[in-house]
């Protein structure tokens, strides 16, 4: 026990020795340093540097480079500066983490230093900056040490930042690099100025894709400059070769820090980092740390302007209406079809009365039958028609209830939470034509959702007005079924609704918002065509929403996994989906009856020809092109995978060309009957095509895609270009909602030409 006691004191001693040896061998050498000098200085781990630079008068701050070519990781240089307020230190190499493994190394480093008195600064006047005062940026101490033994040359360097002060309508160039970030300071104008806005647009460019991250911090010491801490201060987001950024005077009343950083790889910018990620089509194996960026600070609009954009699409939409509703009811009047003193239509009679029997009510006379009429499918009365078809209104009416008001919830959180964390990748604006309001960061794209509101109340009065004064003689016209134009009309206004929700903070998780009443309305309008001469055998609401919601769950599955496997099980399920219906409208939904009547025919006399000879031939042939144009559609889907359009956009697709298919055939079909088409129709089917084909341009024009990331997004940013308020997509909305309005009033006035036909010659197809 002894002899352990006298061994721990012996080895303590020597240790004792041995750091006395080492500190007397420790040595600091402490330099007067120049600005604007390389100062070439040797460490080895006895050896510690220090640089003083003295005071200066300068209203810049300093930029300190670092660099050297004999660090290794294991025995890095460590940097710290002092300054009179803070420290600033970092080490040399610097490490950065790549999210795909592995580590980068940077020898050549550099920070900029934040002003002495930045909070003295950030109070002056933008005019009064002129300072001079012989002490006003406190001397700077440069200590460079490293833990290596061998010797190790350190190059440093500290000079003026002179562009450090940034103003409105500006184009700025700097280089920037992942070990070297850079910032600048921009302050608002007094009131007076001619340029002072109360907000202002930050507009960066890149010739390249560098990932790089751009933050706005408030005009205070210290400012974070590292990709680890830059979430935890001010706004910030990813950007490839543009972004923008809009800043309120009132958040930052003393002014902003513009921060840029560059990434060490692209992770941050591509599809890893997105809320949906999408497998990778190809590696990048040359990626750029350094890049040159072009910035430019734009004062947004002023009130008066933001006003004269807002009242003026408000003023148009209030001139439709007035066109629209006198049009109407000249034309209704002048045409004598309305009822006369507000009386009765010789159609309002009880539901007993129109339910009787006809010959035509057994199944095996209509399949047998090789020409149609409307008599043969029009056998329940106007009654039971209503009543069917107000189900859809109620179904419509209930989906917009119960699916709109948590999605009204849900983006207004999004909207919080942007506001909150700053973080500006958490929803896809367009930055470079997005107009605050109040908390609500963009909203020129809420506004202009509008129009979908205001063509959906006006297709509802017309058709109102329609219902209430519109002669409908029994046994006569195409049966009016207004519950599905109700139905229509609701539609379009929750179009508007969701569409204005969804742009409230537009992003991957919550895409559905933007085109959920889309399906609806594509679905509606072909259950519409097809109600008109198949009303005794039309689809419920109830199988039609249910299909809905199957197609629009089948579209958050393609969203949230786009493997190729779920596109080829999609379209052959759609594939047989569509033999299934079309078994159905060519049997007039009696399918087993129908291929019943076919095997019996062939156990007759055994002729397989004879047997599948169609019976309306007209008919048959309709449905085997309309079959045919499907499954070219359905497997364009593959095309579609490949070249990156998202399942949700495809399947929307199909829904519309269907719809437009349909509408094609029944008017030609109408032509082909001998019937017409009357002036109102004609009218809403030439504009409508007009305005789709100027509403498509603008579509596809896109000023931003929640397909990508957030970066990849902010590619697609484009300025306004209508009133300065307005960009693409804006005029989609307006433009579309137009068309739409047209589209309605096409199909509701569609047989206008038939209203005084009777059932019989009114040919079913």
């Amino acid at each position: 026990m002894k002899n352990a006691a006298q061994l721990l004191f012996l080895f303590v001693h020597l240790a004792f020795v041995e750091n006395i040896e080492k500190s007397a061998n420790f040595q600091t050498v402490v330099t007067q340093a120049n600005y604007t000098q390389n100062h070439k200085v040797t460490l080895d781990f006895n050896t510690e540097h220090i640089l003083i630079y003295q005071s200066t008068s300068t209203i810049n701050p300093h930029n300190v480079y670092v660099w050297s070519d004999q660090t290794f990781f294991e025995h890095p240089v460590f940097v710290v500066i002092r300054q009179q307020k803070s420290i600033t230190s970092w080490q040399i190499p610097m490490s950065l983490e790549r999210r795909a493994g592995g580590i980068l190394e940077f020898a050549s480093t550099s920070r900029i230093l934040c002003h002495n008195k930045m909070d003295v600064i950030a109070q002056l006047p933008r005019n009064e900056r002129n300072l001079s005062s012989e002490n006003f940026h406190e001397e700077i101490s440069i200590a460079v040490a490293t833990s290596s033994k061998l010797p190790t040359s350190v190059i440093i360097r500290v000079d003026e930042f002179e562009h450090f002060f940034v103003e409105e309508l500006k184009t700025y160039r700097v280089g920037a690099a992942a070990s070297h970030p850079r910032y600048f300071y921009y302050k608002f104008p007094d009131p007076s100025h001619e340029n002072y806005s109360s907000s202002v647009v930050l507009e960066l460019t890149s010739k390249d894709t560098t990932c790089m991250v751009v933050s706005i911090q408030n005009a205070s010491c210290p400012v974070e400059d590292s990709l680890k801490g830059i979430a935890f201060k001010g706004m910030f987001q990813t950007v490839q070769s543009k972004g923008g950024v809009i800043v309120k005077e009132r958040d930052y009343p003393n002014g902003f820090f513009i921060v840029i950083i560059v990434h060490g790889d692209d992770s941050g910018c591509n599809q890893v980092s997105s809320t949906i990620p999408k497998a990778s089509r190809g590696i990048s194996t040359i990626y750029n740390y350094t890049t040159i960026v072009s910035f430019q600070i734009k004062p947004t609009l002023s009130h008066s302007s933001y006003y004269i954009a807002a009242f003026s699409t408000l003023i148009g939409l209030l001139i439709i209406y007035v066109v629209f509703i006198l049009s109407t009811w000249g034309f209704y009047k002048y045409a004598n079809l309305w009822r006369k003193n507000g009386g009765t239509a010789p159609e309002d009679i009880t539901l007993e009365e129109e339910t009787c029997q006809t010959e035509f009510d057994e199944p095996d006379t209509k399949l047998t039958s090789t020409i149609l009429t409307l008599n043969v499918l029009a056998t329940k009365g106007a009654k039971h028609y209503e009543k069917k078809s107000y189900t859809y209104f109620w179904h419509v009416l209930s989906i917009a209830i119960f699916y709109g008001i948590p999605v009204v919830q849900l983006v207004i959180t999004y909207q919080r939470m942007l506001n909150a964390s700053g973080n500006l990748d958490f929803c896809y604006y367009n930055f470079l034509c997005a107009h605050p309001f109040f908390d609500i960061s963009d909203f020129n794209h809420i506004y202009s959702n509008i129009g979908y509101v205001f063509m959906g109340a006006l297709f509802l009065l017309i058709t109102a007005y329609r219902h209430r004064y519109l002669v409908h003689k029994r046994g006569h016209g195409i049966p009016k079924h207004y519950g599905l134009f109700y139905a229509m009309g609701m539609a379009l206004i929750m179009e508007g609704i969701l569409s204005a929700s969804y742009h409230v903070c537009p992003n991957q998780s919550n895409f559905q918002f933007d085109t959920s009443f889309m399906y609806v309305m594509a679905a509606l309008c072909l259950v519409q065509l097809y109600q008109k001469r198949h009303p005794d055998v039309n689809a419920d609401a109830y199988a039609t929403f249910v299909a809905l919601g199957i197609a629009i769950f089948s579209a958050m599955l393609g969203v949230l996994n786009g493997h190729i496997a779920l596109w080829i099980v999609f379209i052959i399920v759609y594939i047989s989906f569509c033999f299934y219906v079309s078994f159905n409208i060519y049997f007039i939904s009696y399918v087993r009856k129908g291929l019943t009547s076919v095997y019996d025919e062939w156990q007759e006399d055994r002729d397989v020809k004879k047997a599948l000879e169609p019976r309306r031939k007209a008919h048959f042939i309709i449905i085997m092109v309309a079959n045919v144009l499907n499954v070219i559609l359905a497997w364009m889907g593959i095309v579609c995978h490949f070249m990156g359009t998202d399942f949700a956009t495809f399947l929307l697709g199909l829904l519309m060309g269907n719809t437009i298919m349909y509408a094609v055939v029944y008017i030609i079909m109408k032509y082909v009957n001998h019937e017409k088409l009357c002036a109102q129709p004609i009218l809403y089917a030439v504009l409508g095509m007009i305005i789709w084909a100027f509403a498509a341009y603008f579509f596809n024009s896109n000023t931003s895609l929640w397909s990508v990331s957030a970066a990849e997004s902010k590619e697609y940013n484009k300025h306004c270009i209508v009133l300065n308020f307005y960009d693409n997509h804006d005029v989609w909305h307006l433009l579309s909602a137009v068309a739409l309005f047209f589209s309605f009033m096409l199909l509701l006035t569609l047989d206008d030409d038939l209203i005084n036909t009777p059932h019989t010659s009114i040919m079913v197809f």
